[in-house]
């Protein structure tokens, strides 16, 4: 191979590059404006791969009438350069008009609209791709110009295709993990379109005088002679020459470029399926879509290029292809059979790395590791049936252009007909028949087609006898009989519940591991959707929704943010009383949002979801949500002034023609492709514009498992895109939380929160919750303005469309996790100096005794959320304004709670044991607990401590409340508030008197519980200490002064 052809194969290699980078790039900017719908993206990669089989259908039939294929080659790279360059324009500055026309006129005929959409893909998309699919016939037509190439026509081509697949394969590993995580897509579109334009320059310029001769002029100097015209009026019934070595008929060949269109539909079946199936296992993150993309190519790339050295020695090529296509059934067989091993495969490989965060290259090579292995078998096989389809349909020197395009229209055609159908009818079909398991059947499926390839091949081949051939042809096919059969008998389907395990979520690899620890959940519910697999976990009560492994909701430690996320709005929304409010909700889940937000006395609820299945899954949550599921199809939910409408949030709100009182956005975390379109400025600044005058914008956001950078960057592109704003926790403490976004100023109404809290539906979902009074909602306070978010996320980028910056580096964040998992604390911190509510506060008194008691009651709500620098300032302020009972007993509640040198005197007397204690346990007891007693008095509660732990076990099941009491002390002072509270809850609970004779009791419970995260709690119980306390005083001074009177 001379200078020339390493030139060729180069440019080839990176248009590959670019052309994958091209395809990533458009199905990017037209999902931001035609929504990320699994039918939109669809229309994207179907209208690029249509473009491809166009254009290599037609510049095939020309490529061997072109006298420099390559000068030619080179003008199709330079012009896809140009659109690329133009079509950003168009995607961003028109079409967002245009979707909103089409919206207009036809969001109500599903189908139409539909078309629509397709239509305006294909113009922008179909130029550019029909120059691409021009390329490989043109350039198959440059490296095979002399007979002796032709001999070896499957290598030459296979080589060529191989190369452009490493290129492909260079384009999405480069651009899905530098290119546009470092320089963003406007960039990453330049130097991609730039690359094109450098081979232009290279293929006229610098190969100029390599490439003078014309394509005849090369043939007559190797001593070619062939009639070009009598060669190309040659019938289909006659035979041709395909190779030296071996005659094939018209018949094969064309069962050859059937078995070729076939394999492209089994083979984008499969991609869609081991796509859902292994984000399953790696996530649903940008890389791993790439990490996926690229084993799926590798794989490809390989198997034609090694089948390209080998397949000019086949005698039997028809013979070989049938083999392949039964390598393909086979290695899927045994996917199917190991996929739901993967998870913890997946998760074996990730735990032999103990710092997580210094090795996330390394984490993200597991997870290519992992798609590699799930996919290598198989894909070697597809690769190798591009040169193996070659070598047999080749029909002679002159056609070799027109033959090899149509060999790769055909295939890229079935490859459209695998994508639609696969996400589109097979997996919803085989769904709704099989019990839910859609991916599975379409992989049987797949496998059957492959198994009726070589079926076909066999009876139309050659040098087979009749009986043979029958015999050969049906018997895979009665294999795969057999296993479908032991499928359904043996119910051999994956485990969903180790299918949807989570082992992306790096934290709790460990724990999936260990089987003992982690068990196994029912699973009521399992459907592969259109865009998600939504499955329901049931552990004894507690419930989780999940949609790809992903708990997206549950009855358990989501309820609070599930309901906030949608009551914090309300509550900040003046005219919320009025009745009218309109309400969009971004993200269905478990319904428990869409539930808190009707429980509030609005005009409308609409709901926006992507996946239809995650309605349906949600009737496990019926229990709290409360809803009616009278319909088994959708929408599923029967409500007055409810509305659920199936489709991307982004694009919807995109259309601009409905205003809304509130918008409240839970979707799911932003690491996670698609989603993370949900939290841009672009995106933030769309919704401000649906918003009417006054209207809030809810919005949640994670902090765990994400990076200070990646979580101010969402807070500063809010803070950015509204002008007023303010952040809360979803609970104090919580790592979740709830950004509020408006056009006006956001004001608490006191009156407003004081109705909503005597609602009785409201109070009723605010269960879930630690909302008890009206200035709770200031509890979770983190930011109360846009100044103070701004400033504190100074140092963080924007998230824009354009940079996408939460998009790839949270994924990354899920993996360094432990790096950042402190984090969260500062946010919580008793010092910390932002959220100041005073301009969120609304009138909150006429008089100042009313001031004063509001005050004091915000100082103790601020306490709950551990604000002790702003609750001090309001406490002050309930002082200066009048000196009320409230503020006195808020002044004794916190003084209590935050200083330990008031912690009160508590002395412990004699304690009984029960009469099951033998005796001379009890006296050992006596000798231990006199110690212990000693040791308190002496502060010294570690060894008094110690000393407990020593007596019997069974002497804590036999002993009063005093005892336990003493024990609870003793927890508490040493470091076990969770242990402490629990057992002192147990003496209050038995109502026998004694806490009320020892008020200390709620004291340390208090204490307790204000020491293990459960500040809401802790100052309801140092309330509760101090009423008692105020109590004992009155019953002492009046006793006493009955005992003056006396």
């Amino acid at each position: 191979m001379g200078f020339t052809s390493y030139i060729v194969y180069l440019l080839f290699f990176i248009s590959g590059a670019t052309s994958l980078i091209f395809e990533n790039l458009w199905v990017r900017m037209l999902s931001l404006v035609f929504g990320s719908t699994t039918l939109a993206v669809s229309s994207v990669l179907a209208s690029f791969m249509g473009g491809l089989a166009l254009g290599s259908y037609i510049f095939g039939k020309k490529a061997d009438s072109i006298a420099r294929p390559l000068r030619f080659y080179a003008m199709l790279e330079g012009a896809v350069g140009l659109w690329a360059l133009l079509s950003p324009v168009i995607i961003t500055k028109v079409y967002p008009y245009i979707n909103r026309w089409m919206w207009e006129e036809f969001h109500l005929q599903y189908f139409t609209f539909s078309f629509v959409r397709l239509i305006f893909t294909v113009l922008i998309i179909l130029p550019p791709t029909t120059l691409m699919g021009g390329t490989l016939p043109l350039l198959s037509r440059f490296v095979v110009g002399t007979k002796k190439e032709y001999e070896i026509v499957g290598l030459k081509t296979g080589f060529l295709y191989a190369t452009n697949t490493f290129g492909a394969i260079t384009g999405a590993a480069v651009s899905g993990f530098l290119m546009m995580p470092f320089w963003g897509v406007r960039w990453t579109n330049f130097i991609a379109s730039a690359l094109n334009l450098l081979i232009l320059c290279a293929a006229t310029i610098l190969l100029e005088e390599k490439i003078t001769k014309s394509l005849w002029t090369r043939r007559k100097v190797t001593g070619l002679v062939e009639d070009f015209t009598s060669t190309t009026q040659k019938t289909e019934k006659e035979t041709v020459t395909s190779a030296p070595s071996c005659i094939i008929d018209s018949k094969a060949r064309t069962s050859a470029l059937i078995v070729f269109g076939l394999s492209g539909l089994a083979s984008m079946n499969y991609q869609v399926i081991w796509s859902r199936a292994l984000s399953m296992v790696i996530g649903s993150s940008v890389y791993s879509f790439t990490v996926i993309l690229v084993a799926f190519l590798v794989g490809i790339a390989v198997g034609s290029a090694l089948f390209s050295l080998l397949v000019h020695r086949a005698k039997n090529p028809i013979l070989w292809l049938g083999l392949i296509q039964v390598w393909i059934a086979v290695s899927s067989i045994g996917i199917y059979f190991a996929m739901d091993h993967m998870p913890y495969f997946f998760a074996t490989l990730v735990t032999t790395v103990k710092n997580y965060n210094k090795h996330v290259g390394l984490i993200q090579f597991f997870m290519f590791a992992t798609a590699f292995v799930s996919t290598i078998p198989a894909t070697l096989g597809m690769g190798a049936t591009f040169p193996v389809t070659v070598r047999i349909y080749c029909s002679g020197l002159e056609r070799v252009g027109t033959d090899i395009g149509k060999v790769y229209s055909i295939n890229t055609i079935g490859s459209i007909i695998g994508s639609f159908a696969g996400a589109f009818l097979l997996v919803p079909f085989f769904s709704a028949i099989g019990y839910g398991y859609g991916l599975q059947w379409s992989m049987l499926l797949g496998i059957f087609l492959n198994l009726l390839c070589f079926a076909i091949l066999i009876l139309t081949g050659q040098n087979f006898s009749p009986v043979r051939r029958v015999i050969l042809a049906n018997a895979p096919i009665l294999i795969l009989g057999v296993i479908v059969f032991l499928v359904i008998k043996f119910n051999l389907y994956w485990n969903p519940g180790k299918m949807t395990i989570g082992p992306f979520r790096i934290s709790l690899d460990e724990d999936i591991l260990d089987e003992e620890s982690w068990g196994e959940p029912e699973i009521p519910y399992y459907f592969d959707g259109i865009s998600t697999t939504v499955t329901v976990e049931r552990w004894g009560k507690h419930i989780a929704l999940k949609n790809n492994g992903k708990v997206e909701a549950s009855n358990g430690d989501d309820m609070s943010t599930q309901v906030m996320v949608s009551a914090l709005p309300m509550f900040m929304q003046s005219s919320i009383l009025d009745g009218n409010s309109d309400v969009l909700l971004v993200g269905w889940g478990s319904g428990v949002s869409a539930a808190s937000a009707m429980a509030f006395p609005i005009r409308s609820l609409e709901v926006v979801e992507l996946e239809k299945r995650v309605i349906d899954a949600s009737r496990h949550f019926q229990g709290v949500t409360k809803f009616d599921f009278p319909y088994r199809f959708f929408p599923y939910v029967k409500k007055e002034g409810l509305k659920i409408v199936l489709n991307d949030a982004r694009n919807y709100l995109s259309h601009g023609l409905k205003k809304y009182d509130i918008i409240i956005s839970e979707p799911s975390n932003p690491w996670i492709t698609g989603v993370s379109n949900l939290f841009t400025v672009d995106h933030f600044i769309t919704a401000k514009k649906n918003l009417k005058r006054g209207g809030i914008f809810s919005q949640w956001v994670q902090l765990y498992e994400m990076s200070p950078g990646s979580i101010c960057s969402i807070f500063k592109s809010f803070a950015y895109s509204f002008p007023y704003t303010a952040v809360f926790g979803a609970d104090p403490g919580s790592t979740d939380t709830l950004m509020l976004g408006s056009n006006e100023p956001i004001k608490f109404d006191l009156k407003v929160a004081s109705a909503l809290l005597e609602n009785e539906k409201v109070k009723e979902v605010l269960q879930y919750t630690g909302l008890e009074e009206p200035f709770d909602i200031f509890s979770g306070i983190i930011f109360s303005n846009k100044r103070e978010i701004l400033e504190f996320c100074n140092f963080a980028p924007l998230n824009t469309d354009d940079n996408a910056f939460v998009e790839f580096s949270a994924p990354r964040d899920l993996i360094s996790y432990q790096a950042y998992r402190d984090y969260v604390h500062k946010f919580y911190d008793p010092e910390w100096s932002h959220g100041d509510v005073e301009e969120l506060l609304g009138n909150i008194g006429s008089s100042k005794a009313e001031r004063s008691e509001n005050y004091a009651n915000l100082a103790l709500s601020l306490a709950k959320g551990k604000r002790n620098k702003l609750a001090g300032k309001y406490l002050v302020r309930a002082k200066n304004e009048e000196d009320t009972e409230m503020a006195e007993l808020a002044v004794l509640v916190l003084s209590y709670l935050f200083d330990d040198q008031n912690e009160p005197e508590v002395k412990f007397g004699v304690t009984v044991l029960g009469p099951q204690i033998e005796k001379k346990t009890k006296e050992i007891f006596d000798e231990k607990y006199a110690k212990i007693l000693k040791l308190i008095e002496m502060k010294e509660n570690k060894r008094a401590f110690e000393i407990l732990l020593e007596l019997p076990e069974e002497l804590w099941e036999f002993s009063d409340d005093e005892f336990q009491f003493l024990t609870a002390y003793l927890e508490f002072k040493n470091d076990r508030p969770g242990d402490s509270a629990k057992r002192l809850e147990a003496v209050i609970a038995k109502k026998d008197g004694y806490a009320t004779l020892h008020p200390e009791i709620y004291y340390y419970l208090a204490k307790a519980y204000y020491n293990s995260y459960n500040e809401i709690e802790g100052v309801r119980q140092m309330k509760n200490f101090v009423l008692l306390k105020l109590a004992e005083k009155i019953k002492t001074k009046l006793q006493d002064g009955k005992n003056g009177k006396e």
